[in-house]
Formats: structure tokens, sequence, C-alpha cells
């Protein structure tokens, strides 16, 4: 009978060695940004994708620290969540840039306009404090860590463990780039109520401003194409009117390159339509940083 309660032991704490390595096996590189985060940053950006523009190596400086904490769809909300996780490990008069996209002010906390909402906020179970984590339930995080590993183990059943397959918008050329991305992002920026987030934004920003932290509100360079076909009277309605009212309450640098004409209108700098490939991005964060020096934000040789 024991060695029947043994083997029995045995193979349940086999089944959770099992999980436990799927689950470590496949951590998303922005998972584990936040959970490797030491030490101080001098410089720190949250927000979309978009903030993948951002190079800090290009700051020549081997003690000077920066990094990039976006996450591709990003809400407001969790932009908050993010920067107050990452507070402690913020220097003295840090920056703290916010790279805000057109659909920015336009989705929901935990984006249900996923078609599967649990894709987006079950990555912020593994690192945020449950407080932190909107609608938080038990049930989510143990479901967040067996869909982890029941992911993880998939992969490496299909011997894809180290391929991503390409997704269709990654095949479109730039000009039809234009017209997935405008749409989709339309779509996303029209979803739920601005005003939230608003509010969700000026929380950042009181915070920031509280801690004698260094707030920078940006809006990285576009492809021309990808402006022109969102249109001056959406993006007025849906994004610069917020921004504004947000630059009224605040004292806060605001700098636009959305249509930069040393960058929209060369295509050899954009991966796609609204995203800067390598060169261009070292091309954007050198002029970025150049800016911030000129402004006295960022004070370095």
């Amino acid at each position: 009978m024991k060695y029947f309660v043994f083997k029995i032991a045995l193979f349940f704490f086999t089944i959770l060695l099992s999980i436990i390595f799927l689950i470590d096996k496949r951590t998303s590189f922005f998972v584990q940004d936040f959970k490797s985060a030491t030490g101080k940053y001098d410089i720190v950006n949250l927000g979309t994708s978009h903030g993948g523009g951002i190079k800090y190596d290009v700051i020549n400086d081997s003690v000077f620290r920066g990094h990039g904490f976006q996450r591709a769809g990003n809400t407001l909300y969790y932009d908050l969540q993010n920067y107050k996780f990452l507070k402690p490990y913020l220097k003295k008069e840090a920056i703290v840039i916010i790279p805000l996209s057109y659909f920015s002010f336009g989705l929901d906390e935990n984006r249900t306009d996923y078609r599967d909402p649990s894709s987006f906020v079950n990555e912020f179970y593994f690192y945020l404090p449950k407080e932190s984590i909107y609608n938080y339930t038990h049930r989510k995080k143990v479901e967040a860590y067996l869909n982890k590993a029941k992911a993880n183990y998939n992969s490496v059943v299909n011997e894809r463990f180290f391929i991503r397959e390409p997704s269709p918008a990654s095949l479109l050329n730039i000009h039809e780039h234009v017209d997935f991305a405008v749409q989709k992002h339309r779509r996303m920026g029209d979803y739920s109520d601005s005003e939230k987030n608003v509010a969700y934004l000026g929380a950042l920003l009181e915070d920031i401003l509280q801690n004698n932290f260094k707030p920078v509100i940006l809006t990285t360079p576009y492809f021309e194409g990808y402006n022109s076909q969102f249109g001056d009277v959406w993006l007025k309605a849906n994004y610069y009117d917020f921004i504004d009212l947000i630059l009224k309450k605040y004292d806060v640098k605001y700098l636009n390159y959305s249509n930069d004409q040393r960058i929209s209108n060369n295509v050899n700098l954009f991966h796609n339509s609204d995203h800067l490939n390598q060169k261009g991005a070292r091309y954007f964060s050198r002029i970025l940083f150049q800016d911030l020096k000129d402004l006295g934000i960022l004070k370095r040789e």
C-alpha cells in the first residue's frame, strides 16, 4: 500500500514539475523584462509596440541605464500599473517616456476587443500584484498558468519552439500595410470610453510628477501614408483633442514626431507603416535624445 501511495505521489510530482517547466520554458520577452528588472534606470519608456522605436544603446554611456518596457497593444491602464511596478527601479529624477498610439484613448483595460481577451491580460498575471490586474480572480490566474503550459507544450510537440510563424500583416508591403493598419487601429481607437483613458493617463502623470520623475509624452514617427489615411478629422477627435486636455492640466512635455519629414517620407526607415526598422529606430532615437538634451530633460554630455 505504501508503495502504491508513493507511486501516485511521484506521478503527481512529475506532472507538477512538467507544468512548471512548460510555464518557464517560453516566457514572453515582455514578461521577462519586468521580472528581470534590477538596479536603477535613468530613463524608461512604457507604451505600445511603437515604443520599440526607442533604442537606448545610441546613448554612448556605459553608466547610463535606459530600457523599453513597451508591449504590443498595451492600454493606458496597464501603462499606469507597469509604471507602479517599475517605480522602485527608477533613479532620482528619472525620465519616463510615454509613447502614445493613435488608438490609445479607445482601448478598454483588458483588451476585450481581442478575439481571446485572456491572451492579452494573462501576461500580467505572471508579474503584477493582484491589486494591479483589472478584474483579477484566482481562477483566471490558474487559467493563465495552465494556458501558458499548454501553449508551450504545443510548441514543443510541433517542433516550432524556436520558430515564429510570420503573421499575414508581415507579408504586406508598406503601402498595403497602410490599409490593414489604419482599419485595425481605427476600430481599436473607437472601441471604448476615451474619458477613462484620459483619467488613467492623468493619474500616471500625477504620480510621475509627485515623485519628481520627468514625464515625456511622445508620438513616434509613422509612414506618411499611415498618417494621411487616418485623416485630420479622425485624429483630432480621437487623439489630439485628448492630448490637448492633458497638456492644459499637466506640466509635461509633448514631442510629436508622427509626421516628421526627416523620417515619415523615407520608406527605407520603416518596417511597416507604423513601425520603424532598426535603421529608422536608431536614427529617430538620436533625434529624440538630442531633443531631450536641448530641452534640458536629458542631462548627458
